[in-house]
């Protein structure tokens, strides 16, 4: 694994300024071909098809090339465009690829001098290495961290059973039971329904009380048809929403709420509007006033007079 290196005072420098308010399109441009040539060892040249994959029209490539950030050239009869001063920043191929395989060599005496007798471990002092050796082992320290933290990410993600040797974790041991003493009670387990809800019984019915409070509260309600079209909804839905702790509590809701939504009986100015049921009341008494009328007629006032 390559490092695309970025000094920390880059933001401030001349060239980067000269970018003005493009500078952080460009500059991010910049940072992204710079991490592709280092990934495919190019030492620093980015060929234009990979250039124009973020920046289709080339207008932050050519801002990058006014400030002198990047130099258009060609290599090996691609078109592209090469970092300046690549080399001053950035190992070059021929480093990478020594590095690599002097790592290599390391950790292959490493795995001999530990398969042999395990006292040798084919670590050499700070002191007596060469600063490139100590650079390259800084940055395998750091490839092989990386690579070992995404390998228990990707552990954990998976469920693994393997421990992992990072988490620190404490068990406790349960003491033997004592002799002549009762067994231990078992933990207990998961609640039943209670507080969950169930889903609506197939057989549901109001029970008489519940009839009776229908006929004195909600009395326009056909209560038949309305529980055969409550006991269909809640059967059909599926779901947690179809699960109640309290069907019976349900059921009058459901009846308040169709109450409530049923137009209100009124004509244009107002006036209620009479129901089949109160027509018929309405026309029960009328019949008992004129039977009670016919029965014992009012005296009329004129009848007395001479």
């Amino acid at each position: 694994m390559t490092w695309f290196k970025i000094d920390d005072s880059f933001y401030r420098s001349a060239k980067v300024r000269k970018l003005g308010n493009k500078r952080v399109s460009a500059v991010g441009l910049w940072t992204l071909c710079g991490g592709w040539s280092a990934d495919n060892l190019a030492d620093g040249f980015v060929p234009w098809e990979v250039i124009t994959d973020w920046d289709p029209r080339r207008l932050l490539a050519r801002e990058l090339i006014r400030v002198g950030l990047w130099v258009e050239t060609e290599r090996d009869g691609e078109a592209g465009c090469q970092f300046h001063d690549w080399t001053d920043w950035q190992p070059t191929r021929d480093q990478v690829i020594q590095r690599r395989k002097s790592d290599a060599e390391r950790r292959a005496r490493w795995r001999d001098a530990k398969r042999g007798n395990g006292v040798s471990h084919g670590v050499t002092s700070d002191d007596n290495e060469p600063e490139s050796r100590r650079e390259s082992r800084r940055d395998t320290t750091r490839d092989t961290t990386r690579e070992s933290q995404r390998e228990s990410h990707r552990g954990s993600r998976l469920g693994s059973a393997l421990p992992d040797p990072t988490r620190i974790t404490t068990t406790t041991k349960t003491p033997p039971p004592l002799r002549g003493a009762p067994p231990p009670a078992a933990p207990p387990g998961p609640s039943s329904n209670a507080g969950r809800g169930t889903r609506i019984p197939d057989d549901f019915a109001p029970t008489p009380e519940m009839l009776e409070w229908a006929r004195a509260l909600v009395p326009a309600i056909p209560i038949e048809r309305t529980t055969e079209d409550f006991r269909d909804y809640w059967a059909s839905k599926a779901g947690q929403a179809a699960r109640k702790v309290d069907w019976n509590r349900t059921w009058k809701r459901w009846l308040r709420k169709t109450s409530e939504d049923m137009p209100t009986n009124r004509n244009r100015n107002g006036f209620h509007l009479a129901t089949t049921d109160q027509r018929a009341l309405q026309a029960q008494q009328v019949k008992a006033h004129l039977a009670a009328v016919r029965d014992n007629p009012p005296e009329l006032p004129w009848k007395g007079a001479s």
